[in-house]
């Protein structure tokens, strides 16, 4: 900080209070008494400028600051750990269920349908109270959620516990992007962000460990001790913000409280929540969650002897489901009073976006739900190397988000690397096929998933920029949420295409490749439990048949992802491309500058003025 701004108390409190005249709104009404082209200001944005105010003029600022970074890493670094660790857990725990394959298409469509409803949910509790407030919401959600799983003995236990706590954990990877969207320029948003997916690269290896040494037998204390260790970490960097928040909207909130003495505006706490329920459009996100619930969920459901498609459950679930989706539409457009998807914030980049993840998604989730199942049974790993395996995709996505964020920051454009990401995608899904089957070559497989991660590195953070930049900072939250809305919906729909083909082929292959001495009974054992499969050894005619079992049927799960990835591709021509500057957006003539605006106005106009095809290629691609 400079020494002149050390010695000007004076300057510091006409920040401050220019800050906290902002805040310092009326308590909003409901319904909106009328129309107005003017963006509402948020409750959580406004006290969160404000407490980048206070950092800003405090003595010691900038330590502070990076306190507050390191706590938001350490935050990152355990909900890393979980998913590293945890997704090896699923099969292993389904199978000891006697469940793999529908229970394992059971966890991944409601995890992803409960992530999809509950960002948007979350983003606008932190838009109408505070971010830390939002952070204990989200804590509690996923604490109670992994003990009800580490305590869990049937499947329907362990699929509640662990949608809890996706529950949660959306909540607090939300918050952590907000948080760093809040306090970061274009410029270096990119690269933030990927800074936070850092902590994969070296969890791969403890996961590995984490996983070898608990095994099949004692995945419930996975999910227990994460209980207790998001918990005590999340907890200072929760003390912190509270802290903070508290001090830097202070006067804010004496205002806050004399208004409403002074109106004598109170209402009770019935009315109170029905009406953040309406302004967090919360019958619009059930509609959503029942609609894609009912819906999809049949298909993880569905088993050809025991539940038939012909079963009353399954119709009367798909009829109400798609009844309900059918709803959605004219609910959101002419009813919703805040409805999920402002009009104000749909824009070329935002359709862009959603449509590049949303099929970036579908496709790849097609490929990837039983992937790791496919590789347990294919492979002759360890439980440990099996581990380290399943988290190459990881280790590429974020070792290369890295790579493209920095790329980002010193070009200051993310449209050609993602078109370039895109591409990629389609020779990472390509890989896995040998022909009319999937490949066994763990050279291959390995290659496939660390070009996938190239990809998604360049692609997903390109989407996130890209599409923060296209919005005001009132609308953060809610953009940054339709976008993860849509791509888990994605990721839903591909994951029941993929149970849909899952229990149309593998079956039948098995008992195609399976001598005529194992059993019908014994060819379900093996559908219904990978460890089953597992517990003969690499060379046995039995597990060799498996394999090949596996090959046949595994191809057409690899081959629509290739397909798909075009669609992403070309869509990813259509993006716009802004260029990342110290503006906190793209879009606000005033947008929260984090340096110089001047230059990147500048920029800006000589880009306007280039005439040749060189100049423009050359602004075009730096």
């Amino acid at each position: 900080m400079k020494e002149t701004e050390n010695h000007n108390p004076e300057e510091k409190q006409e920040s401050l209070e220019s800050v906290t005249r902002t805040h310092s709104v009326p308590v909003p009404s409901f319904p909106p008494e009328e129309e107005t082209t003017v963006i509402p200001r948020k409750k959580g944005s406004v006290r969160m400028e404000a407490v980048k105010a206070y950092m800003d003029n405090m003595e010691h600022g900038a330590w502070v600051k990076a306190l507050f970074c390191i706590l938001i890493l350490l935050i990152a670094w355990v909900y890393a750990l979980e998913n590293s660790t945890t997704s090896s857990f699923i099969p292993l725990a389904t199978s000891s269920y006697n469940d793999h394959s529908s229970g394992l298409a059971a966890v991944s469509m409601s995890t992803s349908i409960i992530t999809a409803v509950a960002k948007p949910f979350i983003a606008k509790i932190a838009d109408s109270t505070s971010r830390p407030f939002t952070y204990i919401f989200s804590l509690t959600f996923f604490v109670v959620g992994f003990i009800i799983v580490a305590a869990s003995h049937t499947l329907s236990a362990y699929v509640a516990g662990v949608t809890l706590g996706a529950v949660g954990l959306s909540g607090i990877t939300l918050m952590d992007s907000l948080i760093i969207a809040d306090l970061t320029p274009l410029k270096w948003r990119g690269a933030v962000i990927s800074i936070l997916s850092t902590p994969y690269i070296i969890n791969v290896w403890f996961a590995g460990l984490i996983v070898n040494d608990l095994k099949a037998s004692n995945w419930r204390w996975g999910y227990g001790m994460f209980a207790i260790m998001m918990f005590v970490v999340v907890l200072p960097g929760l003390i912190l913000m509270l802290h903070l928040d508290k001090k830097a909207n202070a006067k804010a909130d004496a205002i806050a409280r004399s208004q409403r003495a002074t109106t004598g505006r109170k209402r009770g706490i019935a009315k109170n929540i029905w009406i953040a329920f309406i302004e967090i459009d919360g019958p619009g996100l059930l509609i959503i969650g029942f609609g894609f619930a009912l819906f999809l969920l049949p298909f993880a459901m569905h088993n050809k002897n025991s539940v038939p498609w012909s079963s009353t459950s399954i119709i009367v679930m798909l009829t109400i489901g798609a009844t309900l989706l059918v709803f959605l539409i004219p609910y959101e457009m002419f009813i919703a009073p805040y409805p999920v998807m402002p009009k104000r914030v749909i824009n070329r980049t935002l359709i862009c976006s959603i449509i590049i993840d949303f099929f970036y998604q579908f496709g790849g989730e097609i490929g990837s739900i039983y992937f790791s199942s496919y590789t347990y049974v294919v492979l002759d790993l360890s439980y440990k190397n099996w581990s380290y395996f399943s988290n190459t995709l990881t280790l590429g996505l974020c070792f290369f988000g890295v790579v493209a964020g920095l790329t980002y920051r010193f070009t200051h454009r993310y449209k050609p690397w993602q078109i370039l990401g895109l591409s990629i995608r389609l020779i990472g899904t390509g890989i896995r096929l040998n022909g009319h089957s999937g490949s066994t070559s763990l050279a291959a497989l390995a290659c496939a998933q660390l070009l996938n991660g190239m990809s998604g590195g360049f692609s997903v953070v390109g989407s996130s920029v890209a599409l923060q930049a296209s919005v005001p900072h009132e609308d953060l939250a809610v953009a940054i949420s339709i976008l993860s809305l849509w791509s888990n919906v994605a990721a839903s729909i591909g994951y029941a295409v993929a149970v849909i083909i899952w229990h149309a082929k593998v079956p039948a292959a098995l008992r195609k490749h399976l001598p005529d001495t194992v059993t019908d009974a014994q060819v379900t054992k093996f559908f219904n439990s990978i460890v089953a499969i597992r517990a003969y050894p690499y060379d046995s005619e039995i597990r060799q048949a498996c394999i090949a079992a596996y090959k046949e049927a595994s191809y057409y799960l690899f081959a629509p992802p290739v397909g798909i990835a075009a669609i992403s591709l070309i869509a990813g021509c259509f993006q716009t491309n802004y260029y990342l500057g110290n503006r906190h957006n793209a879009v606000e003539e005033k947008s929260t500058s984090f340096g110089n605006t001047d230059s990147d106005k500048e920029r800006e106009e000589r880009e306007k003025e280039a005439r040749t095809w060189g100049q423009k290629l050359r602004y075009f691609f730096f």
